[in-house]
């Protein structure tokens, strides 16, 4: 059978239960806390992907969207997943940007952390390789159509794919 749930949280429960005790409320606060942190996830990310205004229009929906807040409720990592997405967007696309402003010699490393997001993604749940796989084509995509463009900046954003993708692997 496939577990459902990943390491990472039970890791996060056993922590939050050592510091409030074994209550419901310790059970429950990890995934509210991701919750939190997905709203501010996406207004950042869609704020910098189009603009503020509409990074808080993001944000304030899915605050208020009640099937969300039922989910920051649960004690399963369907918002710890959720979050960890949003943020490998966010990396991933920072990292395409800052590739295409720095010099040809230099890697940022962005790619690295998005690696590490990648991972924080497949480790949040079993079921997270179909969005590990859309970030990747996604990466694919955007090289391509650099590499036609601009060759040096094509090469540079696979360089870094696949720095991003060894992190993910060997983390």
């Amino acid at each position: 059978t496939v577990e459902e749930h990943s390491p990472m949280s039970y890791i996060e429960v056993k922590a939050s239960r050592a510091i409030f005790g074994d209550t419901e409320f310790a059970i429950r606060l990890p995934n509210a806390v991701h919750g939190i942190f997905t709203v501010a996830a996406i207004y950042f990310t869609i704020g910098l992907l189009y603009n503020w205004t509409a990074g808080f229009s993001a944000g304030l929906l899915l605050a208020l969207n009640p099937y969300a807040m039922g989910l920051s409720r649960e004690g399963r990592m369907y918002n710890e997943w959720l979050l960890f997405t949003i943020l490998a967007i966010l990396v991933g696309v920072t990292a395409v940007r800052r590739g295409r402003a720095i010099p040809d010699n230099q890697v940022t490393w962005h790619w690295i952390v998005l690696g590490l997001m990648l991972m924080m993604t497949h480790a949040a749940t079993p079921h997270a390789q179909p969005t590990i796989l859309g970030v990747a084509l996604w990466l694919l995509l955007v090289s391509l159509h650099d590499l036609v463009r601009r060759p040096k900046m094509g090469l540079r954003l696979i360089e870094g794919s696949l720095m991003a993708g060894l992190t993910y692997l060997f983390s």
